[in-house]
């Protein structure tokens, strides 16, 4: 019997980093028009609330693309989170050359932490949809069985 890698599904990547960004954008973006001129250490906790909201997309996102590809669970939901993590950067860049802000170091590490930490809770999201798929099809299983 030959073994076969399987394949990522572009529009279960794409459709779960899009939710991710639906869910995270909205509440970054909000945040940082609202205290965006906040003194470092002297931030309000409404930063907080981003934070959260990214961890919460992220987790999201990896749940739908593990949930709808639940054989591949986790290399769809770390696609999607890579997906998603490289739009969010590309966004907070763009928005950093525009406002004169440019790149210093302290933020490119940032970003590298950031990563870490997104990309793990779409793993997160995927592996829960995928526990919770495998935990469904064994129940369907066990009821479907003679008695």
């Amino acid at each position: 019997m030959a073994l076969t890698r399987p394949s990522l599904e572009a529009r279960t990547v794409a459709g779960a980093a899009l939710a991710t960004l639906v869910v995270a954008l909205p509440v970054v973006l909000t945040v940082e028009a609202v205290k965006g001129d906040d003194l470092a250490g002297e931030e309000s906790s409404l930063w907080l609330l981003g934070a959260l909201a990214v961890v919460a997309a992220f987790v999201i996102g990896g749940g739908i693309a593990g949930a709808r590809r639940p054989e591949t669970a986790i290399g769809h939901s770390v696609a999607a989170a890579a997906l998603a993590f490289i739009v969010l950067v590309v966004v907070a860049i763009v928005r950093r050359v525009l406002d004169g802000s440019g790149l210093p170091a302290s933020v490119a590490a940032t970003f590298v932490l950031l990563a870490v930490v997104c990309l793990s809770m779409g793993v997160l999201g995927g592996y829960v949809a995928m526990r919770v798929r495998a935990r469904q099809a064994g129940r369907r299983r066990s009821r479907s069985a003679p008695q």
